[in-house]
Parts: C-alpha cells; sequence; structure tokens
C-alpha cells in the first residue's frame, strides 16, 4: 500500500543531505497536526526512499506479549 507524501515532505524537495539523514524538524501541518522529526534515507542504487518519523507525543505502538514457558523451560525449572 502507498501513500501520498506531503509536498514539502524532504522526499519530495529531493533534500538528501547529512541533515535529512540525522532528522529535521518538521512544523505541524507538513506531515500531521503535531511537529514531527523526519528522517530520509535515499538510496539511488535501489532509487528508493525511506522515511522515519519521530512523533513526540506519540507512545509505543507495539508491546511484545508475554512470553509463555515452553516444555524445554519447565523441564530444566528447578523444583
Amino acid at each position: 500500500m502507498t501513500y501520498p507524501l506531503p509536498a514539502r515532505s524532504a522526499a519530495v524537495t529531493g533534500e538528501h543531505d547529512d541533515e535529512t539523514r540525522s532528522g529535521i524538524a518538521q512544523p505541524a501541518g507538513v506531515w500531521f497536526r503535531e511537529p514531527v522529526v523526519e528522517m530520509c534515507l535515499r538510496s539511488d542504487r535501489l532509487d528508493q526512499e525511506i522515511t522515519l518519523l519521530h512523533l513526540e507525543g506519540a507512545g509505543p505502538r507495539y508491546q511484545e506479549e508475554a512470553t509463555e514457558e515452553d516444555t524445554y523451560e519447565r523441564f530444566m525449572r528447578p523444583g
């Protein structure tokens, strides 16, 4: 699935320098209603860009599930 990129994003403007690789502050309204830090990596060889957005107000969206003890661990458990 693809999504249209905002006109002021680094991937669209073609800014592919050290600053965009380490992250540039984008004001509210460029990507979302809140400001973000945008990091954009360009690969000429693969002809693609990867954009990473850091949202300040967003907490973790993924939480690892509790691991279940497997048979080996039960067997090796003392007691």
